[in-house]
């Protein structure tokens, strides 16, 4: 009897030691200053038919303007098609405070454009999509909500003596909300530019507000992240993402073969 009260105390002081840590955006752990200006291209490839395909270059451009945070991602796919999305985050908490989009063909005619300004009760703004005529758009996703396309920036300013963290997420071009779990996954070494160079390897889990959950690890449709434990001249802060069936990344092994045939 005194064993089993023993192992039912000792679970559930695992489990209350094991808990991640809340994080509510703008109380200070996630520290926007942190990241600073910088211009970087990385390669994109997807799982297609059990083979890895090219999806393209993103270009990602940040610009520090006072207390804000100007970021910007430019892809352009293998057909051609090239979007560019535009976020304008509050510097120090990484609050999006305006998200813009623009979709362009191959023609460069452009197919689509949007805008939306966020605040702590939710967004709205104007979406466009080809010849039709503009639409006013609102919803529930806030500024109290992490960038969930970016958000390997304010994961990298995280101190990962923490095993995990909790927070919220968002996906504005799905219209969706996650509670994200972020765990240290441990570290790898890499060489670069003959230095070599710490990464931290953090891992996502993503549950999304209808119920459906996307498991951590770069093998599992949650994903992992490799970051700068320090940062390096040359190197983003957020070097590589990769999911079971997506990739993107500043360095040539990400997307090795594919890189092998752009060059």
């Amino acid at each position: 009897m005194y064993r089993i009260a023993y192992l039912c105390f000792l679970a559930a002081h695992t489990t209350a030691i094991a808990a991640p840590l809340r994080i509510d955006l703008g109380d200070g752990t996630v520290d926007g200053r942190l990241i600073g200006s910088y211009r970087h291209n990385w390669l994109q490839c997807a799982l297609q038919d059990e083979q890895w395909v090219d999806a393209g270059i993103v270009t990602e451009e940040t610009t520090i303007d006072g207390d804000r945070l100007l970021h910007s991602q430019t892809s352009t796919r293998p057909d051609g098609i090239r979007s560019v999305a535009i976020t304008v985050f509050d510097r120090a908490s990484f609050a999006p405070l305006v998200m813009e989009l623009a979709v362009t063909g191959a023609d460069g005619q452009l197919l689509a454009t949007a805008k939306r300004e966020l605040d702590a009760n939710g967004y709205k703004g104007m979406v466009q999509r080809g010849a039709a005529e503009p639409q006013s758009v609102n919803g529930t996703i806030s500024s109290t909500m992490f960038h969930g396309a970016v958000l390997g920036l304010p994961l990298a300013t995280l101190d990962y003596t923490i095993d995990s963290y909790e927070l919220a997420a968002s996906m504005m071009n799905f219209d969706a909300q996650y509670r994200v779990i972020v765990r240290s996954a441990g570290t790898e070494k890499i060489v670069h530019n003959g230095r070599e160079v710490v990464l931290r390897l953090v891992d996502v889990e993503w549950h999304h507000d209808n119920g459906d959950v996307y498991p951590p690890g770069p093998d599992a449709s949650g994903g992992r992240y490799w970051l700068l434990a320090e940062p390096v001249e040359g190197l983003p802060p957020v070097v590589r993402y990769k999911t079971d069936s997506y990739a993107v990344g500043f360095l040539s092994d990400t997307c090795a073969a594919i890189a092998e045939s752009r060059e």
